[in-house]
């Protein structure tokens, strides 16, 4: 019987090497996907064509974002770093939560990381997203920051159904991750970060209607990509749901569930399997 890490090694021998999926993992081109849906997505206000003379100024609050793969976003609110960035890190430069980038070092630091961006794709643990590789060259935007940090709803959809939610909250400060089946009943288990539980997610306080509007809102996204199983990022915020981005190969496939039975419990949600 195939186990849940098996299934990933399918999936990505799928997606791997196939320029197709461009139009879907491009944080850029995935906005296209959103417009045809009649999907909400952030607002892009500018493609960054000069690093060195990219003006920290003209905005007062934005997300500072990479067109390819994950950990390749800077929040700036009101002149100042928003959440602290890992790895903007250069000899004698360093910037972090609450400094200002109107400031000459810390404008170096940011530079520096972003020109980091336009190199490979190569996350430790994340080798096998190909994907990744195709997006050529790699692009850096500015988005409208939409309120405070919004929690990450991602909804895993198996040949067109919503099959398992999870919500990633206070992501920058102290990560924890709740999972939910498509009734959006909490389960007891863990995956790569600790619950919040027993504090209640965003998600115990929707309504039945923003229940189904959000999984109707992934289902519908979900359905533009030829793949069997698909992971779609959204945001709640102020009661719209917004399109946040497509994830083909979740984690890199290597998250890790808290004890085995909890990967098998959520192997039978998403594909219908008894183990």
């Amino acid at each position: 019987m195939e186990d849940a890490r098996a299934r990933g090694a399918v999936v990505h021998a799928h997606t791997h090497g196939r320029e197709q999926w461009v139009a879907f993992v491009d944080k850029l081109e995935f906005k296209r996907v959103c417009d045809a849906c009649s999907v909400v997505r952030a607002r892009t206000l500018s493609v960054v064509s000069d690093i060195d003379a990219f003006d920290f100024s003209r905005h007062a609050s934005y997300a500072l974002k990479s067109t390819v793969g994950s950990e390749r976003t800077i929040l700036i609110r009101n002149h100042t770093l928003a959440a602290d960035v890992d790895g903007i890190e250069t000899p004698g430069l360093k910037a972090r939560t609450g400094e200002s980038v109107l400031d000459a070092r810390v404008q170096a630091a940011l530079r520096s990381h972003m020109r980091s961006w336009l190199e490979p794709y190569r996350v430790p643990g994340c080798e096998r997203e190909a994907q990744y590789d195709h997006i050529t060259p790699p692009r850096i935007f500015i988005e409208e920051l939409i309120g405070a940090i919004p929690d990450d709803i991602k909804v895993f959809v198996y040949r067109g159904r919503a099959k398992l939610v999870w919500v990633d909250g206070a992501r920058f400060t102290g990560h924890t991750r709740d999972i939910y089946d498509a009734d959006f009943e909490r389960l007891a288990c863990s995956l790569s970060y600790q619950t919040s539980s027993p504090q209640p997610t965003i998600l115990e306080a929707l309504t039945s209607d923003q229940r189904k509007s959000i999984l109707r809102v992934a289902e519908m996204l979900a359905a533009k990509v030829d793949l069997p199983l698909v992971r779609v990022d959204l945001w709640l915020v102020d009661g719209e749901i917004y399109g946040s981005e497509l994830t083909l190969t979740s984690e890199g496939g290597n998250a890790q569930f808290d004890f085995s039975t909890a990967g098998r419990l959520c192997d039978s949600l998403i594909f219908g399997m008894v183990t």
